[in-house]
């Protein structure tokens, strides 16, 4: 803190409480709920047809699945703990669906009955089988960057004592957000999201957990990457 003090650099609580990362605290789901939606969804391969089917549930003109085996820059990040999030993921873009927070937190912590999608999708997680990859979701959609963390180890509220579930959203359009922290917007620049401006659409990018990395990694003879229309 002292060095960062002397550079000149402030800390994201201090970001924060000058309302310069417009941040919004959000429901996440318990790590306890999640496992009992994913009771019968665990194989990488059923996770696929998931995501697909709730695009079309969304009403996505087309939708996007894309492995990126990249590893992108971690000096520019909201915080040091999301340095693990910048490397290879899966990334599902949503075209012109835009998601809030409300219908993000409604999608993973209510019942599927209460989802208000125009059709119900097929018997299964949907949206929460995002975690059977990705132990934190993040999601880029209208003028919003949210973070859905159900465990709790990544983003550190270092006054918060013990974890729980975290979800955030940070407004990100008419800000200087995406200069002071680019690297943390560089995996999302895909399917033309450029962060000076909104998004017509939805991009859920998903950071392999670790054992995952290899069975799903460039060598592993997965496909890298699919569409639906």
């Amino acid at each position: 803190n002292e060095v960062g003090a002397a550079l000149g650099l402030r800390s994201v609580r201090k970001l924060l409480i000058s309302g310069e990362l417009h941040l919004q605290d959000l429901s996440c789901p318990s790590p306890a709920w999640i496992e009992k939606q994913l009771a019968n969804f665990q194989e990488p391969a059923l996770i696929a047809p998931q995501l697909l089917d709730l695009a079309d549930s969304l009403g996505a003109t087309k939708a996007h699945l894309l492995f990126d085996f990249r590893t992108h820059g971690s000096e520019s990040i909201l915080q040091p703990n999301l340095a693990g999030l910048q490397g290879p993921a899966v990334l599902l873009f949503l075209d012109g669906v835009k998601l809030g927070a409300e219908q993000l937190c409604r999608l993973q912590n209510l019942p599927p009955h209460q989802h208000g999608l125009a059709r119900a999708a097929r018997v299964g997680p949907g949206l929460l089988s995002m975690y059977a990859l990705a132990d934190v979701a993040c999601i880029v959609s209208g003028e919003a960057l949210f973070y859905f963390d159900p465990r709790g180890t990544h983003f550190v509220d270092p006054e918060q004592k013990g974890v729980r579930p975290v979800g955030k959203a940070h407004l990100f359009v008419n800000s200087d957000m995406p200069r002071k922290f680019a690297d943390q917007f560089a995996p999302f620049k895909v399917f033309g999201f450029d962060p000076a401006r909104g998004f017509n659409g939805t991009l859920i990018r998903l950071p392999l957990k670790h054992d995952l990395c290899d069975s799903m990694g460039p060598d592993s003879g997965v496909s890298p990457g699919g569409e639906a229309a």
